[in-house]
């Protein structure tokens, strides 16, 4: 009778169930989790890192890619240019600052207001007319500080009185042409009393180019 106490003891100690195995608890490994004695091991979960990154997504905007930096300034992006890249243009003092001399330009504010006009005339041929050519400098060589007046006169008639057609030059044609003399006398003397103040009245080309000559000496 003892002996069958003792079985049915074993009998009921069993039927709560298998006990898993210290191991197994450790690892997390049980049942459906694999087989614990070929050493697999459970799918990971992690991200693959090695996936390459969507060409359509929109970029992060503080990322800067290659030498241009973008910088957000509220309403609008602003690119900043590479170092080196921008120069600054100072106002030039004289002719010799420019490209050309004739695009030396000045006002007549007290210093004067300077810059070099891309835009000048560098040869009488430049202009629609030799007479156009308009330089504050022509004795110069080249001159200096042209345009294209496009209110000269392009022959004696086209002055109200013909004889103060003063040109620069005048052979082989004429360049650089006015309907007024030199602003050291009248501007358009017709006979020696409108230089009694001044000196003579003379034409140097015929009957053009009439106006009062200052006597040295």
């Amino acid at each position: 009778m003892f002996h069958t106490l003792v079985v049915m003891g074993a009998a009921l100690g069993g039927g709560c169930g298998p006990t898993p195995p210290a191991d197994a608890e450790s690892t997390g490994l049980g049942p459906g989790s694999g087989d614990s004695s070929s050493g697999a091991q459970p799918a990971s979960t992690a991200p693959d890192l090695t996936t390459a990154p969507d060409p359509t997504a929109t970029p992060d905007p503080t990322t800067t890619t290659g030498t241009t930096a973008i910088t957000t300034t509220g309403d609008a992006p602003t690119t900043a240019a590479e170092s080196g890249s921008t120069t600054t243009t100072l106002p030039p003092d004289n002719a010799s600052d420019c490209r050309f001399p004739q695009q030396f330009k000045c006002d007549d504010a007290e210093p004067p207001n300077c810059l070099c006009d891309p835009d000048a005339p560098l040869t009488p041929d430049d202009c629609a007319s030799p007479t156009q050519f308009i330089c504050d400098e022509p004795w110069q060589t080249p001159p200096v500080g042209c345009e294209c007046d496009l209110d000269a006169p392009a022959v004696p008639d086209d002055c109200p009185f013909p004889n103060n057609f003063n040109c620069w030059e005048y052979d082989p044609v004429e360049v650089g042409c006015t309907c007024e003399c030199p602003d050291y006398g009248p501007p358009n003397p017709q006979t020696g009393e409108d230089c009694s103040n001044t000196g003579l009245f003379i034409c140097t080309h015929d009957l053009v180019a009439c106006c009062c000559q200052i006597q040295l000496g």
